[in-house]
């Protein structure tokens, strides 16, 4: 059993467990109705369990171990990601997410391409926060 067992299958709408030793997120795998989960500052280094969840809206994984995102989301309403201060290079499962509003990157100096985002949330994306990220100015 793992400490966010409890959860799994719930009718949850909002889960923070910000600053935990939660390091499995596997259960929230079956939390249909999440639409916003704050994992910040935790062990948790794989989103895969997430991005089958039909109404995520807000994901917040600042200061994980999360190194790539490449398993396409879902949820077609997912419009707030951070992922600040993390080793993230591969965003490339958010390429679907049509509605994406605001991005935060702050600190991901693993993160060098951004080719993906032209192709997808271009035109929705009101924030963007690349501040010390390995992007090149010539990129």
């Amino acid at each position: 059993m793992t400490a966010l067992s409890a959860v799994a299958g719930s009718s949850l709408s909002y889960l923070s467990f910000a600053r935990t030793g939660v390091s499995d997120i596997t259960p929230l795998a079956s939390a249909d109705e999440l639409w916003r989960v704050d994992g910040s500052y935790t062990q948790v280094r794989d989103l895969d369990a997430l991005t089958q969840l039909p109404w995520l809206f807000e994901l917040c994984f600042d200061g994980c171990s999360i190194e790539e995102l490449s398993t396409p989301f879902a949820a077609t309403y997912l419009r707030d990601v951070s992922l600040a201060d993390t080793p993230v290079r591969d965003l490339s499962g958010l390429s679907g997410c049509a509605e994406l509003e605001e991005l935060n990157l702050g600190g991901c100096a693993q993160v060098h391409d951004m080719g993906w985002l032209a192709a997808s949330c271009r035109e929705t994306l009101e924030g963007l926060n690349l501040s010390r990220t390995g992007l090149d100015a010539e990129a």
